[in-house]
Parts: structure tokens; C-alpha cells; sequence
């Protein structure tokens, strides 16, 4: 019995959208939707950049009795900025990728009261409000991360 080329095609197309569907939605590891970004430098000289990050910029450090500390649990070096205009605490964290390059990733954000739970970067929001909570963490974080790193490579 011939199958059509229609009939085919269909079953291609379901195969395909499974698979998709499968690896978007069962990614490996243990924050398979944080945005990564590259540090130029070692695990620890990211970390002691984002200390003085924090020291200069105390605005963004999340307030004593929220209890979200910074430290390292596990492979990763864990961190948490605040967004005082929000409420919000961001989840970020550092690990070593290669010998002088560092992973810095944006894993969420909560709201202070923790009331909600963390809405995850990459799932939990529409396009544009990803793009812009992505955004903003580049200009606030990222950025100014790197160019301590750089400032300390060139002094």
C-alpha cells in the first residue's frame, strides 16, 4: 500500500516538532534557561570584581533581612542583585568555564516578598519582557562587570 508523500510529510513534521518540543522544554542541567555571558577573566577575579561592583554600587545589594546572600554552593558561585524600584531580587551566578574565562548567567527574578516565586529568564517571560529584563541585567550587571575586569587587567 503506497502512503502519500501529504501523509509523509505530516508525520515528518510531527516528528520534527516533537523533538523540538522535547529539547526546549527537558533541557539538561541544572539552569537550563539561564542567559549565559562570558567574563574575561578567572573565576576569581570575576568574583572580586562583582565584590567592588557591589561596594560602589550599593543600591543594588539586596537588603540584610531578605536572607540572599552571596556565596558559592556547589559548582556555581551564586549571586543576588536587588532592583529597589521593584522590589525584585535578580539571581544571577558565576563558574569557571575555562582557564581565564568565566560564566556569568542570569538565571531570574523574584519579588522581594517571595510571595510569587522566581519567574525564569528565557521561560517565564513574554518575548519582549524577556528581552528587556535581558537588557537591562547587560546594562546593570554585565556591562560594568566586564570593565572591572578590564580596568584591573590594564592597572
Amino acid at each position: 500500500m503506497k502512503i502519500s508523500k501529504v501523509v509523509l510529510l505530516f508525520i515528518a513534521i510531527i516528528g520534527v516538532g516533537t523533538v523540538i518540543w522535547f529539547g526546549i522544554n527537558f533541557r539538561p542541567g541544572s539552569y537550563p534557561y539561564a542567559e549565559e555571558y562570558a567574563i574575561d577573566a578567572s573565576e576569581s577575579d570575576a568574583i572580586d570584581a562583582l565584590r567592588r561592583f557591589k561596594i560602589k554600587n550599593p543600591h543594588y545589594n539586596v537588603p540584610e533581612y531578605l536572607e540572599a546572600t552571596d556565596g558559592r554552593e556547589g559548582h556555581w558561585y551564586h549571586v543576588y542583585f536587588y532592583y529597589p524600584e521593584n522590589k525584585q531580587i535578580v539571581h544571577a551566578w558565576l563558574r569557571q568555564s575555562e582557564k581565564e574565562e568565566t560564566t556569568f548567567a542570569f538565571v531570574g527574578i523574584s519579588h522581594a516578598s517571595f510571595s510569587k516565586g522566581m519567574k525564569f529568564i528565557n521561560k517565564d517571560y513574554s518575548r519582549v519582557e524577556n528581552r528587556e529584563e535581558k537588557e537591562k541585567f547587560e546594562k546593570r550587571f554585565v556591562a560594568e562587570i566586564r570593565r572591572l575586569v578590564k580596568n584591573k587587567k590594564q592597572s
